[in-house]
């Protein structure tokens, strides 16, 4: 049964990276090819398990504001509506406002993070009348953006920013990693 499962995924690994397609048989020489496998399916969007963004937001009379979310757990699901992502973020604040709680997020479009706080989370926005109207990734800058509503001024934008750690180490070993191998080719 081992070896079975290795050569079924050994010919899944050496057919799908490039989605290409399968070659048609003798007797379907004439029928259009079909994709092995769809590649896009392996790419997960969005900030990486483990990730940690931070941001210090100096306001005045207040003082400073710190705000961190960290990246727990993902995890992607098949349902009717196509597939979604999930996980579990860690939310901080200190300063004006102190928080410390979990809040599950799903992954929209456009790197949008559908946060879905707590009762505790709920009650400090109301209390202080703030809201958080959105929260987005940026893949190519590896940045998450807060947008946060206060009373009586316009939304503030605030952009927090990787935080070195153990997850960025190793994405930088697996990056060293495939350069290498490519490199004594």
């Amino acid at each position: 049964a081992g070896i079975q499962m290795f050569i079924i995924c050994a010919f899944l690994v050496a057919a799908s990276p490039a989605g290409r397609e399968a070659p048609s048989p003798g007797i379907w020489r004439g029928a259009a090819p079909f994709k092995l496998w769809d590649s896009s399916l392996l790419a997960l969007g969005g900030p990486p398990v483990g990730g940690v963004y931070k941001a210090v937001l100096r306001m005045p009379v207040i003082g400073d504001q710190t705000f961190v979310l960290q990246i727990l757990r993902r995890r992607r699901s098949l349902g009717p509506a196509g597939i979604t992502e999930r996980g579990l973020a860690r939310i901080t604040l200190s300063g004006a406002m102190n928080l410390d709680e979990h809040a599950e997020f799903r992954m929209g479009a456009d790197g949008a993070i559908l946060l879905d706080f707590n009762a505790p989370t709920l009650a400090l926005l109301r209390r202080m009348r703030t809201r958080i109207r959105k929260c987005t990734y940026c893949e190519t800058g590896d940045f998450s953006t807060l947008v946060i509503a206060p009373p009586l001024v316009p939304a503030i934008r605030v952009r927090l920013l990787r935080q070195p750690g153990r997850s960025n180490a190793l994405r930088r070993d697996a990056d060293d990693m495939r350069s290498n191998h490519f490199k004594n080719r």
